[in-house]
């Protein structure tokens, strides 16, 4: 049984919400300067919905991170089921929003996906290097301190 308390969810909370805004922004600025920053137009409707999906996605990938701190399910599963998680709110939004275009055909949902499947692999790279530094650090710490 996985114990978090409400700390826990807010800090994974405020991980997720502001991860995912930031993606949003960083996607949002690869477009604009590919297509021409005069040809880039959002209205306020659209700015609004982008941001609120943006957390949602963020949401949904740091919020099943709890998993981890189950140490009885397999490293493979963890990483399994909050990719899962996540990739099915990423695309649901996605779908929802129309970021995904379903209606050109197979090829550019198929392109979609393997973008948005090396940038979430990409972002869980760079926290699990991070969390392992961090170890390494608290390991050392230790080490010394029984020393």
């Amino acid at each position: 049984m996985i114990k978090m308390n409400m700390s826990e969810i807010l800090k994974l909370s405020y991980i997720g919400a502001s991860t995912g805004c930031l993606i949003l922004a960083v996607v949002e600025i690869l477009i604009a300067s590919s297509i021409g920053w005069s040809n880039f137009v959002i209205n306020g409707y659209d700015i609004l919905n982008y941001t609120i999906g943006g957390i949602i996605i963020g949401l949904g990938f740091a919020l099943p991170s709890i998993i981890y701190e189950n140490e009885n399910i397999p490293s493979i599963a963890k990483i399994a089921t909050q990719m899962g998680i996540g990739f099915i709110i990423l695309f649901s939004v996605g779908v929802y929003l129309n970021w995904i275009p379903v209606n050109l055909g197979i090829w550019p949902i198929i392109t979609w996906v393997i973008i948005a499947l090396i940038f979430g692999f990409s972002v869980w790279a760079c926290f699990y290097l991070y969390c392992r530094n961090e170890a390494q650090k608290i390991n050392n710490q230790i080490k010394k301190v029984v020393k």
